[in-house]
């Protein structure tokens, strides 16, 4: 007779079986500890407080971030991969509020366009990925 798994070992099993989640928990843990608020179609200086020059710095880190995870997704040819770049859309948007954007904001304007740009961007970065998996798998023959 096979016992249940318990509850903690279940979800431990489920972290160990899927890279797609450890990506959205490194990439929430990050956003939550310092959000990024997004602002599309402003029409004042400063929105939401934010400091351009810092918020700059820090989209390119989540930019570098959601490419890399991307292409790395589709190269490695994971389990799910596909729930890499929705992982990282899902983590962002999730952590507006916490950067001080307006709900109706949210809903209405920078919503939209994140899932939007995070669709084609994270379609493209898995794309490349497995093309790249397919050349190597192509031409690079195994010695001995």
């Amino acid at each position: 007779m096979v016992e249940p798994i318990s509850a903690q070992r279940a979800i431990g099993y489920s972290l160990y079986r899927s890279p797609a989640l450890w990506v959205f928990l490194v990439t929430f843990t990050v956003l939550a500890i310092h959000p990024i608020p997004e602002c599309i179609d402003c029409e004042f200086p400063r929105p939401w407080g934010r400091d351009d020059l810092a918020y700059l710095h820090v989209s390119g880190i989540l930019d570098v971030w959601f490419v890399v995870a991307s292409i790395t997704a589709g190269f490695c040819s994971i389990r799910k991969y596909w729930l890499v770049p929705v992982s990282i859309v899902l983590a962002h948007l999730m952590t507006q509020p916490l950067g001080g954007v307006a709900l109706w904001s949210l809903w209405s304007n920078e919503a939209p366009v994140i899932v939007l740009l995070g669709c084609v961007a994270g379609a493209a970065g898995l794309l490349v990925g497995a093309s790249i998996r397919f050349l190597v798998k192509r031409f690079v023959r195994p010695t001995s």
